[in-house]
């Protein structure tokens, strides 16, 4: 399946909310790195949280995978204090768990089997 993307603030959450699926082409990547560092530049307040949603998003080539890290680098740099992705599948959410310890981010991000459970976590105070 071919990439798509989707991105919006939550403004009474304070939250930004993605979702990505399918395979991600270079032009699909660069259009999707526009939308999400133009949604950067408008956060609602001080000091937001990130819910990505990458259940439909399987494994992506190197060049995809090194773009993510920056995402989470520059939503870090733009007042981001938490990140809630959602994996479903372990051995997908395994290169990311790398990723983040990498970039010293271990106690920013949480990582979600659902979209439920991640919604749940988030609305308890758990994560």
């Amino acid at each position: 399946m071919a990439g798509m993307y989707g991105v919006r603030w939550n403004v009474p959450a304070n939250r930004l909310e993605f979702a990505l699926s399918g395979l991600f082409d270079e032009k699909t990547w660069h259009r999707w790195d526009v939308k999400y560092r133009a949604a950067l530049c408008r956060p609602p307040a001080p000091e937001w949280s990130l819910l990505g949603d990458l259940t439909g998003f399987p494994a992506q080539d190197d060049e995809v995978q090194r773009g993510a890290g920056e995402h989470m680098r520059l939503a870090c740099a733009r007042g981001c204090v938490h990140m809630m992705l959602v994996f479903p599948d372990d051995s997908v959410a395994a290169p990311t768990r790398i990723r983040v310890h990498n970039l010293g981010l271990d106690g920013l991000v949480t990582v979600a089997p659902s979209l439920a459970e991640a919604r749940r976590l988030l609305s308890a105070g758990d994560a």
